[in-house]
């Protein structure tokens, strides 16, 4: 069997919901615009490891609007589902905090 390549994996990932407050879970959010939020985020990732502030700024000047927190919960799902990995480097922002940097992960 042929493996899937990891821009494939936007079909295949179960939208969350947050029991309490599910008006502004991912549920409320149309699917395809999630679709297409996943493999935009694939896509960057694809191109070389970046931290949640350089992924966000890339999504913005490419393909427009999403908040960070919205970002950051999209790349998380994936995360989750083991298609975007942490990649045990650390990039110091400029606030002089740490940041995982992110990749996606190898199909093999």
């Amino acid at each position: 069997m042929l493996a899937r390549h990891p821009l494939d994996v936007a079909r295949d990932i179960e939208l969350p919901a947050r029991a309490g407050d599910p008006e502004t879970s991912a549920h409320s959010t149309n699917r395809k615009t999630l679709e297409e939020q996943y493999h935009r985020i694939l896509v960057i990732l694809s191109e070389g490891p970046l931290t949640d502030t350089d992924l966000y700024l890339t999504y913005r000047l490419r393909f427009g609007l999403i908040s960070p927190s919205g970002l950051r919960t999209r790349r998380s799902e994936l995360v989750a589902v083991g298609k975007v990995v942490d990649t045990g480097a650390r990039n110091t922002l400029a606030s002089g905090r740490k940041s995982i940097i992110w990749a996606i992960k190898e199909v093999k």
